[in-house]
């Protein structure tokens, strides 16, 4: 078994933190960020980081609600070349899979280096995008440890996987992609006011064409039919709603239509003003200050990272090299079921009022109620560690509509599912308690 070179942010150990609460028995989590390319400095600093980013990005704020009240957490920035991290010999990388094989690297090293946290209980937690990465970070590290059983090595560390977190992850575009219009049209926050009307129709006829070539990147697994299905996906689906924001996602751009109406694609259910002075181009101002902090010479200095390197919250080449392998059209749901029948625990959450990319539509694998989601809930049911799969938690809406959630909305698995709050993406800057009390439960089991 060989673990690659390292190729992160060499000063990582600055960015680890140890449990509020008796570290040495406290869990070990690894949060990512999505993008793909983005750094995982926004968990970090503006939403469950021991930080919060304050007064325009020259102070931060003890942030209450952190994680690592129970647990030791590392924010890491991947894969290569996103944030500061770096590769010594110009490599760069594409895909998840090979994202997953850096990453194993990574961790086999911190580990070595600090054996104390070896035998800690270690959850892979990720947002957005994270959706696609966990899963396969998570088989990446299932199978090398059965490869480690097989054959041990005193050099390599069995890392003790217990669980997944999915933070509004995509990851079953196939379902995801055809369930935008649902959201935007009949969704508990609509963009369309009427849901029969031309443009909610105009987006359904979308949605056969795109499953199809989805389906085709599933059956083939090349980004000679991926790629064609991204771009269809994003064009015709996303397109009608979005327009270019450059900073996120290069081959799709956030809610024309919802920004058109002053709304914040995160969270419908407020307003937005996207001029700098205000809320910025993300909505948040303080995705902004992220920069500026990160950014400041003396913060670079204690990270230990080169001065002239400038921090970007989003690597955009990073993201249009991902983009042009179609590795978000991958179905890493297929990943799972494997895991969870090897004792990984699986936990998803989820709002119902954030941008359509990213929240039930990115996982109704796990949403009550969800007739799309079925055949996947009965895959999982049928393993004897499920604890407990509630289909019936959606009462009173139709079975179809699989971007309507409730709030009560829970399908146990090994873990659970849960929509924890209303918004999106960033549901856990939105309403930091909620989130924070769901995802330390697995901590404290």
């Amino acid at each position: 078994m060989n673990v690659t070179p390292f190729r992160f942010l060499l000063a990582i150990l600055p960015r680890f933190f140890e449990s509020r609460k008796a570290p040495a028995d406290a869990p070990l989590v690894l949060w990512l960020n999505g993008g793909p390319g983005c750094s995982s400095s926004t968990g970090l600093l503006f939403e469950l980081g021991p930080c919060s980013i304050a007064n325009n990005g020259h102070n931060t704020t003890y942030n209450p609600h952190s994680w690592n009240s129970d647990a030791n957490i590392i924010f890491l920035d991947q894969p290569v070349n996103v944030g500061f991290s770096y590769a010594d010999d110009g490599t760069t990388v594409s895909t998840s899979p090979v994202a997953g094989k850096d990453v194993y690297a990574f961790l086999e090293l911190f580990l070595n280096r600090y054996p104390k946290y070896a035998n800690a209980p270690f959850h892979i937690a990720a947002e957005s995008y994270g959706g696609t990465y966990a899963p396969n970070f998570a088989s990446v590290i299932f199978k090398a440890n059965h490869e480690l059983s097989l054959a041990p090595n005193p050099k390599i560390k069995h890392i003790n996987l217990s669980s997944i977190i999915l933070a509004n992850g995509l990851t079953d575009p196939y379902i995801q992609m055809g369930s935008v219009p649902d959201y935007v049209c009949d969704g508990p926050y609509p963009v369309y006011d009427d849901p029969k009307g031309a443009q909610c129709e105009a987006l359904r006829t979308k949605v056969p064409t795109c499953q199809r070539l989805v389906k085709s990147c599933y059956n083939f697994n090349s980004k000679f039919t991926c790629v064609p299905a991204m771009a269809y996906c994003n064009s015709q689906l996303f397109g009608p709603l979005m327009r270019r924001l450059n900073l996120v996602f290069n081959t799709l751009s956030w809610a024309h239509d919802i920004l058109e109406t002053g709304l914040n694609p995160y969270d419908v259910r407020r307003k937005c003003d996207r001029s700098e002075d205000k809320d910025g181009q993300l909505c948040y101002k303080q995705m902004g200050w992220i920069e500026t902090w990160m950014n400041e010479p003396s913060n670079k200095a204690a990270l230990g990272v080169n001065p002239e390197k400038t921090f970007e919250s989003c690597n955009m080449a990073v993201n249009q090299a991902f983009a042009l392998n179609g590795d978000g059209m991958h179905n890493s749901a297929a990943l799972l079921p494997e895991l969870v029948d090897g004792g990984v625990r699986l936990l998803v959450y989820a709002g119902n009022a954030g941008e359509p990319h990213s929240l039930c539509v990115h996982h109704p694998l796990l949403c009550c109620g969800n007739s799309r989601s079925a055949s996947w809930n009965t895959r999982l049911s049928r393993n004897p560690l499920l604890s407990l799969l509630v289909p019936s938690c959606m009462a009173g809406w139709p079975l179809w509509r699989p971007m309507i959630v409730s709030r009560r909305c829970l399908a146990l698995s090994n873990l659970y599912a849960r929509p924890p709050s209303s918004s999106g993406s960033t549901s856990v800057k939105g309403r930091p308690r909620s989130p924070a009390t769901v995802v330390t439960r697995p901590f404290q089991a």
